[in-house]
């Protein structure tokens, strides 16, 4: 699956509207998973209740930087197993993934069901 189909289907969950409970995933007290709400991403600095090219960048970086720290970890995977692994630490943070098993985790799951679908329909 390409990176754009699964950056997709990142965006599809992520409503990042103040007033909106969706796309909350993680911890949402703590700014290391990206369920923090709005009002903590201010308290910290952040203003981030758009998704604008600058988040997009971030939520990519963000994601990037997940799937490589699961290749150092585990590198006998194989790729769809790294990809997983990667979308379960982007949404429980880096010590989530401890074996193969972490791996089917909801977030990731809801992550590659939505952009399957946003391909299929020609998104």
């Amino acid at each position: 699956m390409s990176a754009l189909w699964l950056l997709l289907g990142l965006l599809a969950l992520m409503d990042l509207s103040e007033s909106s409970n969706w796309g909350c995933y993680g911890n949402i007290q703590t700014l290391d998973t990206p369920g923090a709400s709005c009002g903590i991403g201010r308290h910290h600095g952040l203003n981030y209740c758009w998704i604008s090219e600058s988040q997009v960048s971030q939520m990519t970086e963000a994601l990037t930087t997940r799937i490589k720290e699961i290749q150092r970890r585990f590198p006998t995977w194989t790729p769809d197993q790294y990809l997983r692994g990667g979308l379960c630490a982007y949404s429980g943070g880096a010590g989530y993934v401890q074996s193969s098993q972490d791996l089917s985790c909801d977030f990731c799951n809801d992550v590659l069901a939505r952009a399957k679908y946003l391909k299929r329909h020609g998104f």
